[in-house]
């Protein structure tokens, strides 16, 4: 009943999620248009606590671009699959020193639609989802729990001829909203990744 309670009081909290996942509803029932189907990343990242390292490997499905033929900017998104692995240095006593984690995420991409940066198709993306933890402590830090939001935002660049390779920065941030306390979080500071779309 109290985990219900957290639930209510973090929904009417924060409206915004709400407004995300209408976007997201919104997106997948426009008619489709070009655009990748599936994905594939690999990334590099630093952050906190305790010098954090690690990488993350990724596996994406495009939604369908919105029919703006006009518009030099293109709204489109995919769902995010992910396996990261995130670990400290130097080792707390009695802490773990490294963590999994697996996590699923719409993310909603906002792109141009000509290649016009670096010969480029630049773009600029954010989502929020779920993550499953392998432990409640990562270092020092007490996480709560072993559920988690996982919240990312970036920009990147699309290239080659048909825009199938990318290269992009990112802030990740593990956090459970405060549903279990204490909740000290985990900070990708800086989350270097490298794509490849493919049909």
């Amino acid at each position: 009943m109290v985990l219900f309670e957290k639930l209510l009081t973090f929904i009417k909290k924060n409206s915004i999620y709400w407004q995300y996942i209408g976007l997201i509803l919104l997106s997948l029932g426009i008619e489709k248009g070009y655009a990748s189907t599936y994905g594939l990343q690999i990334s590099y990242g630093t952050g906190k606590p305790d010098q954090l390292k690690g990488y993350r490997i990724a596996l994406q499905k495009f939604w369908p671009w919105l029919g703006l033929p006009q518009a030099p900017i293109n709204l489109s998104g995919y769902w995010d699959f992910s396996y990261a692995n995130w670990y400290v240095n130097p080792p707390q006593a009695n802490q773990p020193s490294s963590i999994s984690i697996l996590a699923a995420s719409p993310i909603i991409r906002l792109q141009s639609r000509e290649a016009w940066l670096l010969a480029a198709q630049p773009y600029l993306e954010l989502g929020i989802g779920a993550s499953y933890l392998s432990n409640n402590h990562l270092g020092h830090r007490n996480l709560g729990g072993q559920f988690a939001f996982q919240d990312l935002i970036g920009f990147g660049l699309r290239w080659s001829k048909a825009q199938t390779w990318s290269l992009s920065y990112h802030y990740l941030h593990y956090s459970n909203a405060h549903l279990f306390p204490p909740n000290q979080g985990i900070d990708v500071k800086h989350l270097f990744t490298l794509g490849y779309e493919f049909y």
